[in-house]
Order: C-alpha cells, then sequence, then structure tokens
C-alpha cells in the first residue's frame, strides 16, 4: 500500500454494526450520582468502544445537556433513605446537577 493512499497515515476506521435504531451497540454501566440533594445509583449506557474509563469520561465530556438512566434508585443525598417513588425505569439528569459519578457493583 502505498503512503498516498492514507498521508495522514491514521488508522482506518472500524466498521461499526448499528442496532436497530441506528445508534451504534452500547452496555449498561452502574453508577453512582450525586447531586446538590440526591443521590442516583441506576444504569447509564455507554458505547462498546474503547476502554470503560475512557468512554465515562467521553459521555460527561460530550456537548450533552443531559444523561440518560435507567433502573435508577432515587435516595435522599443526606440520609440515603429512599425517596417515596423511588424506583425509576429512565431518568434524565442535568449535568449541570451532578457533582460527582463512579463506578459501582451493587449498590441497592
Amino acid at each position: 500500500m502505498s503512503r498516498s493512499s492514507n498521508p495522514r497515515n491514521t488508522p482506518p476506521m472500524r466498521n461499526l454494526s448499528l442496532d436497530a435504531s441506528g445508534n451504534p451497540p452500547s452496555e449498561p454501566l452502574r453508577v453512582c450520582i450525586l447531586t446538590p440533594s440526591l443521590r442516583l445509583v441506576g444504569n447509564i449506557h455507554l458505547a462498546k468502544v474503547g476502554k470503560q474509563e475512557r468512554r465515562l469520561t467521553a459521555l460527561l465530556q460530550s456537548n450533552k445537556d443531559f444523561l440518560a438512566m435507567t433502573q435508577v434508585l432515587v435516595q435522599d443525598r443526606g440520609t440515603c433513605q429512599a425517596l417515596e417513588r423511588h424506583r425509576l425505569p429512565f431518568l434524565q439528569v442535568n449535568l449541570e446537577n451532578v457533582e460527582a459519578i463512579w463506578p459501582v457493583e451493587n449498590v441497592d
């Protein structure tokens, strides 16, 4: 292969399969998120490309305003008591309110 066919010497693009919605495949990552008043434990979904830590960082540094979570346990941050309607199948979290986020094992 001549250098002129790849003048910047960049690695070839991988062909990623897409799901039925046209999105790259993803995998759930269980995380704990702290906001000023809540503790949220649930799944976020990361693309299956690259290392898990880098994918989480990339997601947080993206130009998105909200982070989608599934299977969310909502707790009062001060007491860690579950709120009345404490289990949600889906929740959008405004990233401006996120003070900390970290991967967790099983925290229910």
